[in-house]
């Protein structure tokens, strides 16, 4: 009978809990894509999201992105345009660290209206 209670109070915390995604509106002020680290580019805004999500302990790039498939290279590209142009975007993360382990992923992109 414990054993079913300790069950369902963990039943009832696990889908209580929600994973965060960070959010923000900024300029792209950094990018780097290291060989070193994988098939993937770091992303660092002027506009940090507050509050990061737990994983992101990096304290310096904001985001990752994958570069494996055409919506990834897309994503990138409207990236790159931002930062060519010092257009704002808004970033929405995955709320996860897939890429790397101390920066979270992102999740998808969008130009701002200037």
């Amino acid at each position: 009978m414990r054993n079913v209670l300790v069950l369902a109070v963990l039943t009832a915390l696990a889908t209580g809990i929600s994973v965060h995604a960070a959010e923000t509106d900024g300029r792209v002020i950094e990018i780097s894509i290291e060989k070193d680290y994988g098939n993937y580019a770091f992303i660092k805004v002027d506009t940090p999201p507050a509050p990061p999500v737990a994983c992101s302990q990096n304290g310096y790039w904001q985001y990752t992105l994958p570069l494996a498939n055409e919506v990834d290279k897309r994503i990138f590209a409207m990236v790159m345009s931002s930062y060519l142009t010092q257009r704002a975007m808004h970033f929405r993360g995955t709320g996860g660290c897939s890429e790397f382990s101390a920066v979270e992923s992102l999740a998808g992109a969008r130009l701002l209206r200037p």
